[in-house]
């Protein structure tokens, strides 16, 4: 990673992780630092292990973790998709994860997982930082964007039992691009 910072990349696609669950870990710390400090968008998969957890370092609030639906409407969540099923819990430092969803199962090759469904996430941010390149030291504005721009129906809302499961909804690249197309976001300095 240090290496791939050093030669200038700045958008990153990590489909590893330890078995650690859901835990805010030096791994996730060091993730942190190197997408905040680094302007780095820092792309993770969620992990293949279902409700037992997000593998780590997913749990970093600076990277965008993705989970994996299958690829044919309605999209449902695959069985195997990590998530945090404990949800957020500020004495613990944890928050929703996966941030969002992609396609990532295909029955051509019989082979699935969130390691498919992260690169269509990480192409996107691709996508939005060519169209864009002031964005590509903006990750969290490229973040609630992908957040605010993905596909949303009930499963997505907080009252439903999959919510948490899915993160912001299902990835819709198009609807991304046209928002930063539109101007319909802004980015702000100040302190709370």
């Amino acid at each position: 990673i240090e290496s791939l910072i050093s030669n200038g990349v700045n958008i990153i696609n990590f489909s590893a992780g330890w078995a650690t669950y859901n835990t805010y870990d030096e791994r996730s710390r060091w993730v942190d630092h190197i997408a905040y400090n680094h302007d780095v968008h820092f792309v993770k998969s969620a992990g293949n292990e279902g409700g037992t957890g997000v593998t780590s370092p997913g749990m970093a609030y600076n990277i965008i973790t993705v989970g994996n639906t299958n690829m044919t409407s309605p999209y449902a969540i695959n069985n195997s998709s990590s998530y945090n099923n404990g949800g957020a819990n500020i004495s613990s430092n944890l928050t929703f994860k996966p941030d969002i969803s992609a396609p990532g199962t295909y029955n051509s090759s019989g082979r699935s997982g969130t390691s498919y469904a992260a690169p269509l996430v990480t192409g996107t941010i691709a996508l939005m930082c060519e169209y864009q390149p002031a964005l590509k030291t903006k990750q969290h504005i490229v973040k609630a964007i992908l957040a605010a721009s993905a596909s949303k129906d009930s499963r997505y809302t907080t009252g439903y039992s999959t919510f948490k499961e899915y993160g912001a909804g299902l990835l819709d690249a198009h609807a991304a691009i046209w928002v930063i197309y539109k101007g319909n976001y802004s980015s702000t300095t100040g302190s709370l």
